[in-house]
């Protein structure tokens, strides 16, 4: 028989949209144990691996249909690298939907008062935020309130209908989701929710972040890990069976030399079975398909080849089309691929259409909005990969541009998304326009309690500043950049942040920042246990708030002051402190600064005695808390208070005070304070 010409057109594949799913028998059902699991309150988080091509997506969209035919709520994300300085980017692409989806007024009655969390983690979903508590807390538990919120909204939301959260291709993930669902993995044993991380595992170095999630989770046993193995030469046999109507006589050579090939990864395989299609040795005949030569000697010989040969026919502008969406995120918006090709309009929708026909973009249309994906990941990070620098840099700076004028006025609402183009297209040096996109990123992903990414994009600005020699803009920077490098846990990155805006703050004699400054770094001196370097801090900071004429910034620093001096062991040091401060604090009539002088009295005074004297605080620490609304103040003074009667054998008195921290414990929703009480 006459073959038909190489790369003739040629008849449709015969499976559709994707290969019927052969084999694997063992991990299917294993899923629909964890579904079942779920169902009945059993929570758990799977941790799939496997290479590219692999399967995986595939197996998560048969996980999704299995948990819709059980009437589960589906939340369903993906992550890119090239998102991956989006705070809690991940976690808000699967929750987004589904929690716009909820009937009006359910968002508020399962957040039960801590909305704001919730909306700082998928902002999507409207609505202000107000961060009243943030203004007012004394903030030793921000990140942990964030996430157990969160968790404890996912929870209740999963007791009315159980949940599957599943996240693909989590290698490409921001660091604070990572951080949200290594936290929520360890709250829901007892929930109705199933949580699944897919993600490569090809010999490459993975994300660090990940790799810590997996390490932990598995070795406390809070996850189970499952490898997505290869399909096998009998599977590869099952399939062309099924897909061209082939006797188990006629498949098994075919499959043994297709097994061969590609060694059993699927997505390969179907590359494959396109390509042969293409090269007319699998063809339509009078009677169906014939295989005439499954022999693949002659075809692409890796997953990344056959992805070039598949993308090869496309005109020039679809491939100027795609490889926009290549850099974009996951979904790009049918306005942005618009403005950035700059076709004329019929060949922009020829493109369109033609990406569409190759299943190389799917259309995903909502009421506001109509955006394209890839199809399948490996198709993205290919034709990503396969851009020269010169090609990429000029792409993300032409999509940086088309965003603000975009937005408009609204810019820098979108700052973290025009950032990360501004950066990777190179339109820093002199371009003044990048720096507030930066910084406005970093202090959004520090108010948010995204502090990883929140220290990358503000040393981002900050080398930009010291680039421009924009002295003002660094010394606000280099302060912030010590707040969320003190966040993780860098204390010497802290306070060299904190000594490089000091000593800016002295060339501009900036007054009110070298005191700021000095409380930070006697703060923070004081954590990392050098207490008599943090009184040397305090009291120069102290010395300059007197001659700013700011009373209450000296009110804070000797009530640090008082506490550190307790550390030393100097308790009539520290007593004398707090008494000084008091006649100041009251002339101030500020209740809740006047509350905290007596609440950090009483926990001098609880220690040493006498008793009385620290009752006497505490009753007047808890008339202000409560008549200025300050429920972390009237926390501590009631855990202190317990203390107290401990020590005095009191009983009746600590279960009193015990049963009012745990009610303010409550109602703050933090776990932290819960524990302590």
């Amino acid at each position: 028989m006459t073959l038909p010409p190489t790369r003739a057109a040629s008849a449709t594949p015969p499976w559709g949209e994707e290969l019927p799913l052969v084999g694997r028998r063992g991990e299917r059902d294993a899923l629909r144990l964890l579904l079942d699991d779920a169902m009945d309150g059993r929570g758990h988080t799977l941790l799939m691996t496997g290479e590219s091509g692999i399967g995986k997506s595939r197996m998560l969209a048969e996980l999704v249909r299995e948990a819709g035919a059980r009437q589960m709520l589906v939340a369903s994300g993906r992550a890119y690298s090239v998102e991956a300085a989006v705070p809690y980017g991940a976690v808000a692409d699967a929750l987004t939907a589904p929690l716009r989806a909820l009937e009006s007024g359910t968002l508020a009655v399962l957040a039960r008062g801590t909305e704001d969390d919730v909306r700082t983690v998928v902002p999507g979903l409207g609505g202000a935020t107000t961060n009243a508590r943030q203004a007012s807390a004394i903030d030793t538990d921000g990140k942990t309130r964030l996430f157990w919120n969160v968790a404890q909204f996912l929870t209740r939301l999963a007791a009315r209908q159980p949940m599957l959260l599943l996240l693909d291709n989590a290698h490409g993930s921001d660091p604070s989701s990572l951080e949200l669902l290594h936290f929520l993995a360890r709250q829901i044993h007892h929930a109705r929710v199933l949580v699944v991380l897919a993600y490569v595992e090809d010999g490459a170095e993975i994300n660090p972040a990940l790799r810590a999630v997996e390490r932990s989770l598995l070795a406390s046993r809070e996850a189970t890990s499952r490898v997505i193995e290869p399909l096998t030469a009998h599977d590869l046999g099952e399939l062309l069976q099924r897909v061209f109507a082939l006797r188990n006589d006629e498949a098994r050579p075919h499959a043994d030399a297709l097994f061969a090939h590609t060694r059993g990864n699927p997505f390969f395989v179907e590359q494959t079975l396109k390509s042969l299609i293409t090269d007319g040795r699998i063809h339509h005949g009078d009677t169906g398909w014939i295989v005439e030569d499954a022999n693949p000697s002659t075809l692409p010989a890796t997953v990344r080849e056959a992805v070039r040969a598949r993308l090869e026919p496309l005109g020039a502008d679809a491939r100027r089309v795609m490889e926009i969406a290549s850099i974009t995120q996951h979904r790009a918006s049918l306005d942005l691929l618009d403005r950035v090709a700059a076709l004329p309009p019929d060949d922009f929708v020829n493109a369109i259409e033609e990406l569409c026909h190759r299943r190389v973009l799917v259309e995903l249309r909502t009421d506001a909005s109509v955006h394209y994906e890839f199809t399948h990941p490996i198709l993205k990070s290919t034709v990503h990969g396969d851009l020269s620098a010169a090609r990429e840099r000029a792409l993300h700076a032409a999509v940086a541009a088309a965003l603000e004028a975009m937005h408009g006025e609204s810019s820098v609402g979108h700052a973290t998304e025009i950032a990360q183009h501004l950066l990777r297209g190179n339109v820093l040096g002199g371009d003044a326009r990048a720096l507030p996109y930066l910084a406005a990123a970093g202090r959004d992903a520090l108010a948010r309690r995204a502090d990883q990414e929140a220290a990358r994009w503000l040393s981002e600005a900050l080398s930009i500043a010291e680039r421009t020699h924009d002295v003002a803009q660094c010394a606000g920077l280099l302060e912030e950049l010590g707040t969320a490098r003190q966040r993780l846990g860098d204390s010497e990155g802290a306070i060299n942040s904190w000594l490089r805006a000091l000593a800016l703050a002295d060339a501009a004699n900036d007054q009110g920042a070298r005191a700021r400054l000095f409380f930070l770094l006697g703060q923070e001196s004081a954590r990392a246990g050098n207490a008599r370097q943090a009184l040397l801090w305090l009291e120069q900071a102290e010395a300059v708030a007197a001659t700013v004429n700011r009373p209450d910034l000296v009110v804070r620093v000797r009530l640090s002051r008082a506490k550190t001096l307790q550390a030393l062991g100097q308790h009539d040091a520290a007593t004398a402190s707090v008494g000084d401060t008091l006649p100041l604090a009251e002339s101030l009539g500020d209740a809740p600064l006047l509350a905290r002088v007596h609440q950090t009295a009483l926990q001098l005074y609880a220690w040493t005695g006498p008793a009385s004297t620290a009752r006497t605080h505490g009753a007047e620490a808890l008339r202000l808390a409560e008549a200025s609304g300050d429920g972390e103040v009237a926390w501590v003074t009631h855990w202190s208070l317990a203390m107290l009667e401990g020590f005095t054998g009191r009983a009746d008195g600590v279960a009193r005070h015990l049963r009012e921290a745990s009610r303010l414990a409550d109602e703050l929703s933090s776990p932290l304070l819960q524990a302590m009480t």
